[in-house]
């Protein structure tokens, strides 16, 4: 494992909730409560999971799309025993940054 991937840390959803309140107590001196967070975060990932699964593309402004694609039936093979087997067809979610996002973490 390299340094980078030593720094790496998956931000729970209560860092993110926390992150939010700070934020915006920040910027706008809202008065916002955790759980008023949590419900937004919980309708925003309830929302584009139903716009997904009609086959929509979301856009998150400031973040970047997310995008169903149909990926095709193909033989793998199992590492395990060198068999081919056949992988069924499926439909899985893509993200592309957007503009901001890149500008951001560069």
């Amino acid at each position: 494992m390299n340094q980078e991937q030593a720094k790496r840390h998956l931000v729970t959803k209560a860092e993110l909730i926390k992150d939010v309140l700070r934020i915006t107590r920040e910027e706008d001196a809202r008065d916002l409560h955790a759980v008023d967070v949590e419900v937004v975060l919980d309708a925003l990932a309830e929302a584009c999971a139903a716009r997904l699964a009609a086959g929509d593309d979301v856009t998150l402004p400031g973040i970047g799309r997310l995008k169903v694609k149909a990926r095709a039936a193909r033989m793998v093979r199992n590492p395990r025993t060198s068999e081919l087997m056949p992988l069924p067809a499926r439909r899985c979610v893509t993200f592309n940054a957007g503009k901001k996002l890149l500008v951001r973490i560069e």
